[in-house]
């Protein structure tokens, strides 16, 4: 369960990236131990992809599907219930105003809109630990808000783990390991 948002900070070249492509089980790793949620990260991390909402810094959806079709599209990876799905994309779309546009194609939306429907692609699935690469990273001032307001909603029920080169953002974090 978490209660925290820890954000790693640090130089570019640092591996802010590599960190949290690591732990998000997207890289073999090489280590003495290293594990996460209880998965060592050197064996099968298929179950421990299943807990992780994770969001890359460049935008990694479906650029030629709406936006809710691209959640549906996770959904569907997840095998999620068709009643559970449209409870949790409905709340998510209002949690990140992205209701009105849920038929917009990704690719037709703003910078800070992709990143909300990146994020609310993560959320989908409810894991227990979310990875986000830079969230706020080129958005304007009120998407910045608005993301920080739904990553302090989740730290309740998940480990929100996030990347940042912003001084503000890692002073915003509850905890702050410095690469």
């Amino acid at each position: 369960e978490g209660t925290e948002i820890v954000g790693t900070g640090g130089p570019d070249g640092a591996g802010k990236p590599t960190l949290l492509r690591a732990i998000a089980g997207l890289l073999e790793v090489q280590a003495a131990e290293a594990t996460v949620l209880g998965h060592d990260l050197r064996a099968d991390v298929t179950d421990l992809k299943r807990k992780i909402g994770y969001v890359p810094q460049s935008f990694s959806l479906h650029r030629d599907l709406s936006v809710v079709e691209n959640l549906r599209f996770t959904g569907r990876l997840h095998r999620l219930p068709s009643d559970e799905f449209d409870r949790r994309a409905k709340a998510l779309l209002g949690r990140t105003g992205l209701a009105p546009f849920a038929d917009r194609l990704a690719g037709a939306l703003s910078g800070g809109m992709k990143q909300k429907l990146a994020i609310a692609n993560a959320l989908l699935v409810a894991p227990q630990l979310i990875v986000l690469d830079e969230p706020t990273a080129g958005v304007d001032v009120a998407a910045r808000s608005e993301i920080w307001g739904m990553l302090e909603g989740e730290k309740a029920r998940a480990i929100v783990l996030i990347s940042t080169s912003y001084l503000d953002v890692g002073g915003a974090c509850d905890r702050l390991v410095y690469l």
